[in-house]
């Protein structure tokens, strides 16, 4: 071959090796570099022409006076793996520069008359210092949302006793109540008809009527409670309209205004009720907690997504302290909310401050916009399936002469 093509070939390899971002470096079987990529002089360790002849360890830790170093023990450490494989790896932390290395020791296949002294292995120098700072962030992200789950699950038995212990006194206090009455109605009939006094027979029969229908009314306040049967046979905008007329009858001194702007058809079926309970517990809030005058309820489509927004004028809380749970009465219904709102594919925010009321905005986005997402992931899906990464090629064999160079290197 022409020697300027194989000067041009020697150029482009070494053009090629300088912009790798790892540190490459060829020592020879004393554990002295040969040659070094530009990655040496952009981590300022030196420059690649004064390299040559300097061991390895001198050369990256310039300052370092550590015998134990873990460059000091590379070779010794990775005796066995290169004497088995021909090549070796290894992860540590270097404190001196502060960066996290994957090191890699390659070592050349054999050849008839190659001197091992003159080159004995490229060592390679992977910064990942980033890498693993994100994979030690994910690993306390897995760890905080486990947390998260085991304190939601302790909330959510929280919450469901509560709400059992609702419905039993609504029971035992209401519809008891009005049953124990019926009972003693009857009772009352059955012995004036016993005893042939039946003006009192028809008086107690006609006091039922009244009592009767107020079991009646209860039984159905619970059962909207639980899950308003309009929900099912009339859609979210007609309960959305019981609701404020049910409250505003209920709470006169509070006004409840609504803005809808949405047709029925706009809203998915599975988001009526998320929409429902969102605005039952966010109104129920500014009832107990916001001492408001008013409540501003609005549904309404936006750029192709479905928002609602509840507003009040009450006097507001820390949104803080509330969020981090030390306000166990705004903290559960706050909770539930997002978890709501988040389960159903929404975005959820939340804004509240002392003086100043409290705002709840949750956005769905368009059915259009969700399909193009899942479309999205399967795409991804099925490359990864026709395209999976390639593994890494074979590692040169074992060089018969390997330990007799590592022993000369760590003899130094």
């Amino acid at each position: 071959m022409h020697i300027k093509t194989l000067e041009r070939i020697k150029q482009q390899w070494l053009f090629a090796a300088d912009s790798m971002p790892q540190l490459i470096c060829l020592v020879d079987g004393a554990g002295r570099m040969t040659h070094a990529n530009r990655t040496l002089e952009r981590w300022r360790l030196g420059e690649v022409e004064w390299v040559k002849g300097v061991d390895l360890h001198d050369a990256v830790h310039k300052r370092c006076r550590d015998g134990d170093c873990y460059l000091r023990q590379l070779w010794r450490r990775n005796a066995a793996a290169l004497a088995k494989n021909g090549h070796a790896e290894c992860s540590v932390w270097d404190p001196l520069l502060e960066r996290h290395f994957e090191i890699r020791i390659q070592m050349p296949v054999q050849e008839a008359g190659v001197d091992t002294e003159n080159f004995f292995a490229v060592v390679i120098f992977d910064d990942v210092t980033a890498a693993k700072a994100s994979q030690d962030q994910n690993l306390r992200a897995a760890e905080l949302t486990q947390n998260e789950l085991w304190r939601l699950s302790a909330q959510h038995l929280t919450i469901q006793e509560s709400e059992r212990r609702r419905i039993a006194a609504d029971l035992h206090d209401g519809l008891g109540q009005t049953l124990s009455l019926v009972k003693m109605s009857i009772e009352e009939a059955a012995r004036s008809a016993k005893s042939g006094a039946e003006g009192k027979t028809a008086a107690a029969l006609e006091r039922l009527g009244p009592t009767i229908k107020s079991a009646l009314a209860e039984l159905r306040r619970m059962s909207m409670n639980l899950r308003p049967t309009t929900l099912d046979d009339l859609g979210i905008l007609a309960t959305l309209s019981w609701y404020a007329r049910e409250f505003e009858a209920a709470c006169p001194s509070i006004k409840l205004e609504r803005e809808i702007s949405v047709k029925e058809s706009d809203i998915s079926e599975l988001l009526k009720i998320t929409i429902f309970r969102i605005v039952q517990e966010a109104t129920s809030n500014a009832l107990k907690h916001a001492e408001a005058d008013r409540i501003k309820v609005s549904l309404e489509l936006e750029g192709g997504s479905l928002e609602l927004s509840i507003k009040d004028n009450g006097r507001g809380f820390d949104a803080n302290t509330a969020a981090k749970g030390r306000d166990f009465h705004h903290g559960l219904g706050l909770q539930s909310m997002r978890e709501r709102a988040e389960l159903s594919g929404a975005s959820y925010e939340f804004r509240s401050a002392p003086g100043k009321g409290t705002s709840i905005r949750v956005r769905w986005p368009s059915p259009e916009a969700v399909e193009r997402k899942l479309a999205a992931a399967s795409r991804s899906v099925i490359y990864l399936k026709q395209h999976p990464p390639s593994a890494d090629p074979m590692l040169p064999e074992r060089l018969s002469q390997c330990n007799a160079c590592i022993n000369r290197m760590t003899e130094q």
